[in-house]
């Protein structure tokens, strides 16, 4: 059960990185352009 949780906690950290990366990179563009 830990195991399978530290597994499902990962994931989720590394989706959420990956959204808050884009969403950073969509507001450094919308800066540059703008």
């Amino acid at each position: 059960m830990a195991l399978t949780g530290k597994k499902g906690s990962n994931g989720c950290s590394s989706i959420f990185n990956k959204d808050f990366i884009k969403s950073l990179m969509i507001i450094l563009l919308a800066l540059v352009l703008f």
